[in-house]
């Protein structure tokens, strides 16, 4: 699974669309498009990955890598 699938499916079960997401983490909603898009025009900021996982409750190593953390881990 890509970056920009986690990426939507973290907004998507938070109930946010792109605007809505955008605006929590700081950021234009063109910028938050472009930074998920499967042509990868900008690639996103940890910063922002990081407040992604903090909005969504997702764990944060899983949306930057896709891999689930092990117990114990974090």
């Amino acid at each position: 699974m890509s970056l920009q699938q986690r990426m939507r499916i973290s907004r998507e079960n938070a109930g946010l669309n792109q605007e809505e997401m955008a605006k929590k983490i700081g950021i234009g909603r063109a910028t938050y498009a472009n930074a998920k898009t499967k042509q990868g025009v900008r690639e996103p900021r940890r910063g922002e990955l990081l407040a992604i996982a903090a909005i969504t409750g997702v764990d944060s190593h899983w949306l930057e890598t896709g891999e689930v953390p092990e117990a114990g881990e974090n």
